[in-house]
């Protein structure tokens, strides 16, 4: 995306959450070290010293970006200067769609994305009601099976992305391939409807096919109050976080991969949250672990995805007891526990190798996924995001 030695400015605005203002920063980002300096615009004086900053890449700056500078969540709303604008406005946004017939496959979909440059901005899993398909396939309606069409959209949970990459609308269509998977699998066999696709109709995926398609669907699909029903969460759920720095490696749909293989996931969706709400998540760890203010730092370093656990699917793949003399745990939330793996990801890769903290984490906070510790807990946790959460 970058050469060395160049050095983009963007403009950046951050809500302070205590007065409510919107402070102003040119924020400036410098491809031979990684390092960021920022500038207050209103005061008109430097506000961050250049400084080396290796959780923020070259990929994560873009036109309604959100990055976390030091705890503060920064919006990227405009490019600062026109070499900036001319070297990276061809990095765009798109909207795609996981079908019904798709979801079982998300973690491998997920893992393609990231394979083909694209980076996940968002994401949300719901279930559309007839009117809902209909508005969403309206450019479509008059196909001989629009009505099919829409019912195999309501069959079903979907899960709807932003995505952001070079030239995104083209390359993703690109991806997907023909809607016909019969012919996707004659004039492009490598395409995701070739590979994951059954036919015209559930053929797993779809894309925007231009700027304003993209902008009719992603405001549609997100910014529509009351769009999209999510199921209702129940008493026998648990939380898991994918944590921002396993979401900014790419590994996400692994790690999903992995929970569908053996429990049912029945609420889904990205989030940032502020170091507010990132300390009142975890207030339960403050005294507890000594980690708590790195948990919290890392909460709030980037976009999460939560996922809502309801059932076991394989017992036997997701009770693996290994290392332990332990009986398998009874309850949802004991059970995920298990899967988790220890805490502390460098343990665990000794004693249970094959759980998500030791294939995924790195260490104690930056251990992939957050699950919930205490069988009371679970639905709380999970209310907290899909419920409560202020800020989705």
């Amino acid at each position: 995306m970058a050469s060395d030695g160049e050095r983009y400015a963007f403009v950046a605005h951050w809500l302070d959450p205590h007065s409510s203002i919107i402070w102003k920063y040119q924020l400036m980002f410098f491809t031979a070290d990684n390092s960021i300096a920022m500038y207050d615009i209103k005061n008109k004086r430097s506000f961050l010293k250049r400084t080396p900053y290796p959780s923020i890449r070259p990929e994560d700056l873009y036109i309604g970006a959100t990055v976390t500078v030091y705890s503060r969540q920064l919006k990227v709303v405009g490019y600062d200067d026109e070499y900036t604008k001319k070297r990276l406005e061809h990095i765009q946004m798109t909207f795609a769609l996981i079908k019904p017939d798709g979801v079982e496959k998300f973690g491998e979909l997920l893992t393609e994305i990231y394979k083909h440059g694209f980076v996940l901005k968002r994401l949300k899993m719901c279930t559309m009601s007839p009117s809902e398909a209909r508005e969403f396939y309206k450019p479509h309606s008059q196909e001989p099976i629009f009505e099919e069409m829409v019912l195999a959209l309501c069959s079903g949970e979907v899960i709807g992305m932003e995505i952001i990459g070079d030239d995104a609308t083209a390359r993703w269509l690109k991806l997907i391939g023909p809607r016909d998977p019969g012919i996707a699998n004659l004039e492009a066999p490598n395409s995701l409807r070739a590979r994951f696709g059954r036919d015209k109709i559930n053929n797993a995926l779809y894309g925007a096919d231009s700027k304003e398609d993209m902008e009719r669907l992603r405001t549609l699909f997100f910014e529509t109050p009351g769009f999209g029903k999510c199921p209702a969460l129940q008493k026998d759920s648990t939380l898991c976080i994918i944590k921002p720095h396993a979401v900014l490696a790419g590994i996400a749909g692994e790690i999903i991969q992995h929970i569908m293989q053996s429990f049912n996931i029945s609420g889904m969706e990205s989030f940032n949250i502020s170091h507010v709400d990132a300390a009142e998540f975890c207030e339960v760890y403050r005294g507890v672990v000594p980690e708590y203010t790195l948990m919290v730092q890392e909460l709030s370093s980037g976009p999460l995805i939560g996922i809502v656990v309801s059932g076991v699917k394989n017992p036997v793949a997701s009770s693996d007891c290994e290392g332990t003399t332990e009986a398998p745990p009874k309850t949802i939330v004991g059970i995920f526990r298990d899967f988790c793996g220890p805490a502390d990801s460098e343990i665990a890769k000794i004693v249970r190798p094959k759980t998500l903290r030791a294939m995924f984490g790195i260490d104690k906070v930056k251990n992939a996924v957050h699950c919930t510790d205490l069988d009371e807990d679970g639905l709380l946790e999970c209310q907290f995001f899909f419920k409560t959460h202020p800020k989705k």
